[in-house]
């Protein structure tokens, strides 16, 4: 997706099943160990997540729906929102149910997996994907719930994203953390213009990476990959690409 994150060791896996079966192996390795285990990683830590639940807790009891909008597999996000406690905050996620060609780890993985416990995250055939554009993906949002520009924010750290969605509603871009080039998820400067938003204050003007903003947003999309991205609609998403980059989720 463009973002920060960072890598993870081969296999690697272009599909639900795989992906749902690869991030429980992943949660189980040493490498990992400890509470929360790869997943927790994938978002930050524990201090970064109790930032971003105490967000959402804020836009959820507040009236906002807030919707994943990925270029990640669906199931790999369902699977990791839940593992934090966070599935529940986002009413949708639209996402792909295919990253390509399968790999070698793809084509033997046994029957057996994902177990159980993931296999309610797999995608239903024919469910509603993200599509080739957020921009009308969000419009489409916005139209079906009634909703007119000024009652939705989308988040997103890649600009090419931000710029499909300018002019449709408020636009929110991540930016990255000091220190760093790239952004890798929402951070304390996303956390508090979404609470400028929440406290009726219009966003900054001229602020990098904000676009038209108005206070009156009911409806929040995010993109999974600022590894989440998150839109108040991400994206976010724990997945482990083809290539095996994992973004920070949310």
């Amino acid at each position: 997706d463009g973002g920060g994150g960072f890598r993870v060791s081969q296999p690697w896996s272009t599909t639900e099943r795989g992906q749902l079966a690869r991030l429980a192996e992943l949660d189980a390795s040493p490498e990992y160990g400890g509470e929360g285990g790869f997943t927790l990683s994938v978002f930050g830590g524990s201090e970064r997540l109790a930032q971003l639940r105490a967000v959402l807790d804020k836009l959820r009891d507040a009236g906002v729906e807030c919707v994943i909008c990925s270029r990640g597999l669906a199931a790999a996000i369902r699977r990791s929102l839940d593992r934090v406690g966070l599935l529940g905050h986002f009413s949708d996620v639209y996402a792909r149910g295919s990253g390509g060609a399968a790999t070698e780890y793809d084509q033997s993985l046994p029957e057996n997996l994902p177990g159980p416990e993931d296999s309610p995250f797999l995608s239903a055939p024919g469910s509603i994907r993200c599509g080739a554009s957020k921009g009308k993906l969000v419009a489409r949002c916005l139209k079906l719930r009634g909703l007119d520009r000024s009652e939705a924010v989308f988040v997103d750290d890649t600009t090419a994203e931000v710029r499909s969605v300018q002019g449709i509603c408020t636009t929110i871009q991540v930016q990255p953390p000091p220190g760093s080039d790239r952004a890798c998820g929402m951070g304390v400067r996303e956390f508090e213009l979404l609470e400028r938003l929440l406290a009726g204050l219009p966003l900054p003007s001229g602020r990098v990476g904000v676009g038209v903003a108005t206070p009156q947003s009911r409806l929040l999309g995010a993109g999974a990959g600022a590894g989440g991205r998150l839109a108040q609609q991400r994206r976010s998403e724990s997945r482990p690409s083809s290539e095996g980059a994992v973004q920070r989720q949310a």
